[in-house]
């Protein structure tokens, strides 16, 4: 059930959900180029970004989708991570994931990369297994109408900062210009 492409779909018509798949697929790839190219790069860091996900064209798979892989594999100083990139609306004052895909990008040892306007969070493993832990989950039918999540507010972001679970990133002047210049791709609105 979890593969099929209906699952998948959250209720969507094929033509939006792809339209969806497209339009996520372009903006986690412009918010990679902004921490490969603003961000790694101005901090002098050497650093490679490779794909890591089921396919990061933004065209709509049918088939073969036992693969939930994070999307993004970043070697920085010969260090190896997996990224997966999580967007939320920039006027959103809460969090809002899937306790599924928690789990695998626990599984991975991923961290999670939660862009917004003027900073950047990124979650590590034990910050997902606590948030799993610490937080009720259930559907919430405006985000996914079929899949469990759970959601919190930004004091309990903080919070995770303050305890070393999250990392807490102001962008780089460079990187803070390209989401500036691009605030209106990187935010828009998923189509429903």
């Amino acid at each position: 059930m979890l593969n099929s492409l209906e699952y998948r779909m959250d209720e969507r018509s094929k033509d939006v959900f792809a339209d969806n798949i497209n339009d996520f697929t372009g903006r986690e790839q412009d918010w990679m180029k902004i921490i490969y190219v603003a961000e790694l790069m101005a901090r002098g860091r050497a650093a490679r970004v490779l794909d890591n996900g089921i396919d990061n064209t933004g065209q709509l798979i049918e088939g073969g989708l036992e693969n939930y892989n994070a999307d993004n594999t970043l070697i920085i100083d010969g260090r190896v991570y997996v990224m997966e990139v999580k967007t939320i609306p920039e006027w959103s004052t809460t969090y809002t994931f899937k306790i599924f895909l928690l789990g695998e990008y626990i599984k991975q040892g991923a961290v999670v990369l939660v862009p917004r306007r003027k900073e950047y969070y990124i979650l590590s493993v034990s910050a997902m297994q606590d948030m799993l832990e610490s937080f009720p989950s259930r559907i919430y039918p405006k985000f996914c109408p079929n899949k469990k999540a759970i959601r919190f507010g930004q004091q309990e972001m903080d919070d995770y900062c303050a305890r070393g679970l999250v990392r807490k990133r102001t962008w780089t002047e460079e990187a803070r210009k390209l989401v500036e210049e691009n605030f209106h791709t990187l935010f828009k609105e998923k189509r429903k």
